[in-house]
């Protein structure tokens, strides 16, 4: 699964360039808006999915078959409902949609059927949702992650050619349902074949069972709500009061700041399952030695990836997109990714929340930086504009994480000020000082005009890496935040997995 998050990191980072220059900044902002409002119709299903992959577990463990048959036929026939309802919902909201944003009106004959292909992809991953659920249940990830590893490449292949062929934004819509086809064919049909004994019929749908499966999805919803808040409001708000280009600003920053905070995020699977070992156990010693750990080897990614990213992120831009960047997407990337690296920082201390039994911590932190994202990016817009927005989530962020970190140490019984001495104070005054003198190594060299294309961009983006990497690491190893001996212990526990 790590290797196909990495293969879907990098395709996903290549073709924003690609597709970016090839179907211009407005018509790239209205695709990205549309693909973000729908996001939040996956919302609908009231958090029933999120029971799947456990109960579908517990059914197949199950001796009785009549159990089997009734998950299976509830869970298929409620999101099979679900997509239908979702659809004919778009569908009637479709002219509403359109005038709510009104540069969409520019694009009468693209806009609609672009909305409704997004529609169309929603259906298909309601019903996809369950589908990945068998493979799940039956352990099959690998399997899994080579049908989504063959699928992001075709998806690569279909965006070309439409592309190539200077279909624009019609193609795209097109391209984009056949590959959900592709998809949903694909999951569903692997992932039933390989359950033993799976079947679903109209018989075997039950209330009873529906409620089991929406009771336990439900408690996970408000955690949805608050990510869908947190990654989409602002297209929309964008899109609403300044346009389409400025979404394709917000989208491309956002982008590259978010494939930053993947590096610490593949770590987060490791902890959890370690993290509920313990607490079912009782071992508090070991759990608090593994929260400690985690901490500070998630600040270490986080505050370098945080201050190298601050100080060149003009030129790493230049080496992506192949151009010199507009000024809002610069401005995207730097305070977005301080916000996600944030949010990055604390996924050890929920995981184990999460791990030891307390789900709730997070859902609650998560929806108070769901509504302080939407209120502060509002009242920051009309101050501030476009930078007001990003702050707004910037500040959201921060207020959320704080309060999840201060909630989750007391209920576990952590100290607070323990852990910004021994997990975060060294990295982050590494990264500062690491930051600062790369930026004086940038003011002052002969590198100081910006670069107008890869291949110019390349030797000081070497060079600034080289500058950081050495103060930082440096600095890291005179504080004995990491030592050697540490190091090689992790090296040894990952050879010995």
């Amino acid at each position: 699964m790590a290797f196909q998050r990495v293969i879907e990191a990098v395709v996903g980072f290549v073709m924003v360039p690609y597709t970016l220059h090839r179907l211009g900044t407005d018509q790239y902002g209205l695709w990205t808006l549309f693909f973000s409002v729908v996001a939040f119709m996956n919302l609908a299903d009231l958090g029933f999915a999120a029971s799947f992959n456990r109960h579908f577990v517990f059914a197949l463990n199950n001796p009785d078959r009549d159990e089997r048959y009734t998950v299976f036929s509830t869970g298929l026939a409620y999101q099979s409902m679900v997509a239908l309802v979702v659809f004919t919902v778009g569908l009637l909201l479709e002219r509403s949609i359109l005038h709510f944003f009104p540069q969409s009106l520019e694009y009468e004959l693209e806009a609609p059927w672009v909305w409704r292909a997004m529609l169309f992809i929603l259906v298909l991953g309601f019903i996809g949702v369950y589908a990945r659920a068998l493979f799940y249940s039956t352990q099959r990830v690998a399997a899994l992650a080579i049908v989504n590893i063959t699928l992001a490449l075709a998806n690569v292949a279909v965006v070309v050619t439409v592309l190539e062929s200077g279909w624009g934004l019609l193609g795209m819509a097109g391209g984009a349902v056949v590959v959900a086809f592709l998809r949903l064919a694909m999951v569903f049909s692997i992932g039933a074949r390989g359950v033993d004994g799976w079947k679903v019929g109209i018989s075997g749908i039950r209330k009873s069972t529906f409620k089991r499966l929406w009771s336990f999805g439900i408690k996970i919803l408000f955690a949805r709500i608050a990510e869908q808040v947190y990654f989409q409001f602002d297209k929309a708000l964008l899109g609403r009061v300044l346009g389409f280009a400025y979404v394709t600003h917000y989208t491309v920053g956002s982008k590259a700041a978010s494939t930053a905070n993947q590096a610490p995020l593949i770590m987060l699977p490791v902890i959890e399952p370690a993290a509920a070992e313990y607490s079912s156990k009782g071992d508090t010693e070991h759990f608090s030695m593994l929260l400690l750990r985690s901490c500070k080897y998630f600040s270490l990614a986080a505050f370098g990836l945080a201050g190298f990213i601050l100080v060149t992120a003009n030129y790493l831009l230049v080496f992506w997109l192949g151009s010199v960047p507009q000024m809002e997407i610069t401005l995207a990337l730097r305070i977005l990714v301080v916000a996600y690296l944030t949010a990055a920082l604390t996924g050890p201390i929920r995981v184990s929340a999460r791990a030891a039994g307390y789900p709730g911590w997070e859902a609650k932190t998560a929806s108070m930086q769901a509504v302080l994202n939407i209120v502060f990016s509002i009242i920051l817009y009309h101050l501030m504009g476009f930078m007001g927005v990003l702050l707004g989530t910037l500040f959201a962020t921060m207020v959320g994480q704080s309060t999840l970190v201060t909630v989750a140490l007391k209920g576990l019984k952590q100290s607070f000020i323990e852990y910004v001495k021994r997990a975060w104070s060294g990295p982050f005054f590494a990264a500062g000082i690491a930051a600062g003198i790369t930026y004086l190594v940038k003011e002052f060299s002969i590198f100081v005009q910006l670069p107008s294309s890869r291949i110019e961009s390349i030797l000081p983006i070497l060079m600034f890496t080289a500058v950081f990497g050495i103060v930082y690491f440096a600095i890291i190893f005179v504080l004995r935040v990491l030592t050697l001996k540490e190091i090689s212990g992790i090296i040894d526990r990952v050879k010995r997995k």
